[in-house]
This record gives C-alpha cells, structure tokens and sequence, in this order.
C-alpha cells in the first residue's frame, strides 16, 4: 500500500471535517487544495481510516524505531543480561547454528482471496475473519461465506479487529475496533454481546483451554476476564500508566499469565488466579518491557521476550527461569512453539517441543532445548523485521511474517527448508489449517495451499 503526499493531505482534511474542525479543514484545503485528493485509494477511504491506519502502524513502528536504536544504543544492556542476577540464571551460550539451506522457490500463488481483514483465526475447517464492514464473516469449507453483522451497531468503527475460536470450534469471539466483544455460534447466529467494559480498539483474545473463560486485550493495554457462561467479567484492568502494549497467555483452565504491570514491575511476568486479585507468582527476569509470552503445554513451560533482546524460559509456577536465552540483537517480537518430536524436554522425561523466536532484527530462531546447554538448532536469516510466526504442528510447517513478505518453512529433525514465499506485505494475521495458510492484510485476505 503506497499513499502520496496529496492522498495524506486528504485524509488529514477528512479527520478536520469528522471531528468538527471546519475552520482547521478550511484553512489547509485553502491552502494546499486537500480535499481534491487524488489516486485511486481515495475512493475507498472511510470514516475514521486515518485513525485506524495510525493505530494499525503502531506497534510495527515501535518495533523499527526499538531496532534501529538498539544497533546505536546500548549494548551494555545486553551485556547486563548476560550477566548473573539474583535469581536469575546466566545466559545460555549459543552454538554455532546451522543456517537452513537456500532453495530455488517461486512465489506461492493463493487459491482463494477474500476481502481485507484484520485478523483471521480457524476453528477447524472453519475460518473466521475479522472484515472492515462486519463483525466478521464465516468461511465454510463449501466456500459459502456467512456474514457475521450486528444489526443494531450504531458506528462505522465496529468492524472486527481480532477473532478467536473456542476450543470446540463451536463458538468464535469477535472483538471490534470500538471495544465491544460478541460471541457468534459457528453457523452465524448471534451467541450473545458481552457487557461494554473496553473503549479502545481489542487487539487479542484468547479463550482458556476449556473455552470457559475469555481474555480480552485492547490497544491501551486493558485487560478483561470473561466468564463466558455467565457473560461477565470477572477480572477488568485499566490501561497501565507508561506501558501500552500488554500480553496475556493461558496457562491452564483457571491461571493467566500477563505482562500488565498492575502485580509485576516493567520487565516480569504476573501469573494470576481467576478469582483471586493478587498474582499466584511475579517472575522477575527482563531488564526492559516484556511484550509477548508463549506457552507449550507439553513441557510446562512459559517462554517470555521482550525488548532487551532476551528469552527467558519459566516453569509456569516457579519464580526464578529455567533458561535465559541469548542470541537476537533486537527486541524479540514472536514467540511460538511446534510440538511435536523434536527433542526432549528439559528434565529428559517426555518429548518436548521446538520453541520459534522472532525479533526485530530480522533474525528467525529455531531451539534446541535438548541440547545442553540448549541451542540454536537452525537460524533464518529474514529480509525485515519479524512481526508474527505462525506455526503449524500437524505438518511441521512454519509461518514468518515481515513488512515485504509471508515466508514458509518445513521442518524435520534433521533438515529446515523454504518451501516459498507469499509476496503480501504488512501481515495483520496469520492462521493455519491443515496444509492451508491464511493472510490477513490491510487490502486483502488470501489463502495459500502448501
């Protein structure tokens, strides 16, 4: 997507005229002849786009600004990580990796296109994706689409900006960009609406491992905690003073773990109790904001990242890491793991599984945690800033996802190839099912076979 001077003009012309700044709209179309913007995207702005697309640049701009100062900037911090900590483990020493080897691979043409979403999440063969002019829609494995639109919405700013599957893939929960959140049933009858408790944006939710309870983030930070039986909330946290990306993750039925600083200083890691206010554990391992968590439920294990360039590994109930991985040069911006047998887990006891990190840096990590001490099993170089990995553990395949391409992967005990690369930039959202890869992108949602 490409804007020119005169298509920005527009829009900020358009923001005068939405917010009742007529004298403010008056005067820059005087001077600069905004509202004649020309190109074809201009056709297709809407209410509030300019708004959306600052909110939707945010986080992928902190990463950049965050990477290229951290080349400039403190490498005494990494160093410090590096360093004993009460309770803190040392850093873990990399091996040399081993890099996956180059293959010739043409760019993987999409067996289906769909219209540009915002998130995109599969409940089975089911695929929801969160739309632009909907709640969000249902794609059936026929290829009919149900539309997923509250009728009494009052505002253009409604559209879907993040779904979410039950464990059953009976229910999926739609998160909107005005804050409210809806339960749909997977033949598109209106579940019901939860209580209004977000006024910003909802940018994750994840359902717990028995679909009982929800947990919903917007882009301020806010966290909430559904009861879904009851369609309350049973936990609500406010925006956190001086920190606003917040991440959740379920740890079993009835515990979280949570970044939000309302139990835990900048750079740790609350685990929670449903029910209870206080946090069960604080775990104090980053010396900078941590941003995302991953957890396998294979060997127990919570991976944190964050922007010190560091991943800890925590036994989910135990305050002091297992593992303090070093390797990245930026801050880590995706976490993931693909069970399956691969290794061992730490305490030699059961297979484990391969845990995936991403950072800003451009860098694409792929562990051994059997190995002693655990290593970079391979390394993928990328072309840009990682922003999202995908993984799928039915088929060994891998997703990464930057700001020119979607690359993919395969994965063996012995050998990590490219299988292609999907040539749609600025990925919001990436799913898969089965051999199928979804792409959730700003103008467009595709679907690629693999």
């Amino acid at each position: 997507m490409h804007l020119s001077s005169q298509e920005v003009n527009y829009l900020i012309w358009r923001y005068f005229q939405e917010e009742g700044l007529e004298l403010s709209g008056h005067a820059l179309d005087r001077e600069i002849s905004a509202s004649s913007g020309q190109g074809a995207l201009v056709e297709s702005y809407e209410r509030g786009d300019l708004v959306r697309l600052l909110l939707r640049g945010l986080q992928l701009t902190e990463v950049e600004l965050a990477a290229a100062k951290a080349v400039e900037e403190n490498r005494n911090d990494t160093e410090q990580a590096e360093k004993p900590m009460d309770g803190i483990t040392p850093a873990t020493t990399v091996s040399e990796a081993v890099k996956p080897p180059a293959k010739s691979t043409d760019g993987l043409e999409p067996t289906k296109t769909l219209p540009a979403g915002s998130a995109v999440s599969f409940g089975g063969d089911l695929l929801a994706l969160g739309t632009k002019d909907k709640d969000a829609l249902i794609l059936l494995p026929s290829g009919t689409e149900l539309a997923l639109k509250y009728a009494s919405r009052a505002s253009p700013d409604a559209h879907a900006t993040a779904v979410a599957w039950t464990p059953t893939n009976e229910v999926v929960a739609v998160g909107t960009f005005s804050g409210s959140i809806r339960l749909w049933t997977a033949d598109g009858a209106l579940l019901k609406a939860l209580p209004s408790s977000h006024s910003a944006p909802i940018v994750s939710l994840k359902f717990n491992p028995d679909g009982s309870s929800l947990a919903s983030v917007d882009v301020t930070g806010g966290v909430s905690i559904w009861d879904i039986g009851e369609g309350i909330a049973k936990y609500t946290s406010e925006r956190p003073e001086g920190q606003m990306l917040v991440e959740v993750e379920w740890i079993d039925e009835l515990t979280l773990a949570s970044t939000h600083p309302d139990g835990v200083p900048l750079g740790g890691v609350a685990i929670y109790k449903i029910g209870e206010s206080l946090p069960t554990v604080r775990f104090r391992g980053h010396i900078r904001a941590v941003t995302i968590l991953a957890f396998d439920k294979l060997s127990q294990l919570l991976a944190s990242g964050g922007d010190d360039y560091v991943v800890n590994l925590w036994h989910a109930r135990t305050p002091t890491p297992v593992r303090t991985l070093t390797h990245h040069r930026g801050p880590i911006t995706a976490l993931n793991w693909l069970p399956g047998p691969l290794g061992l887990a730490l305490d030699g006891s059961k297979i484990a599984s391969m845990l995936i990190t991403g950072s800003a840096d451009g860098s694409v990590g792929l562990w051994d945690l059997d190995a002693t001490p655990p290593s970079l099993k391979w390394e993928i170089d990328f072309e840009s800033a990682v922003t999202l990995v995908e993984t799928n553990s039915t088929n060994n395949l891998i997703a990464v996802a930057g700001s020119d391409s979607v690359n993919i992967y395969t994965i063996s005990p012995t050998e990590c190839s490219l299988v292609g690369k999907c040539a749609y930039p600025g990925a919001l959202s990436l799913a898969w099912h089965d051999r199928t890869l979804a792409i959730a992108t700003n103008s467009t949602t595709v679907l690629f076979s693999v």
